[in-house]
C-alpha cells in the first residue's frame, strides 16, 4: 500500500465486453504465469485501509472509480486516492 493509495473491499464490479474478451483470452492482458489477468475496470466499494498521506478518504467511506486500473472483480483492490469519487448517500453500491 503506497502513501497515497486506498485499499477497497469491493462491493460492485461492472463487467463490460472487454472483460469477457480478457477472460476468454481474446485480447492479451499482459499477464504472466506469476500474475494472472485481473478483470473489471469499473466498480464501487468501501475504504478498508489507507496510505499514510491519504487526506480525502476515511475507513468506511463508500467510493467508486473507473479504469484504467483493472481488478474490480477482485475482493480487494488498491487505488490511488485521486482516482476515487464518493458514492452519493442516496445511491446503493
Amino acid at each position: 500500500l503506497g502513501d497515497v493509495d486506498v485499499e477497497l473491499r469491493m462491493a460492485f464490479a461492472s463487467l463490460n465486453p472487454i472483460d469477457k474478451k480478457l477472460r476468454d483470452l481474446w485480447v492479451p492482458c499482459g499477464a504472466t504465469d506469476e500474475q494472472p489477468c485481473a478483470i473489471g475496470f469499473d466498480g464501487a466499494g468501501v475504504v478498508a485501509r489507507m496510505g499514510r498521506n491519504v487526506t480525502r478518504w476515511r475507513v468506511g467511506d463508500r467510493v467508486m472509480f473507473t479504469g484504467p486500473l483493472a481488478g474490480t472483480a477482485c475482493e480487494v483492490i488498491v487505488v490511488p486516492q485521486d482516482k476515487l469519487a464518493a458514492v452519493p448517500a442516496q445511491m446503493s453500491l
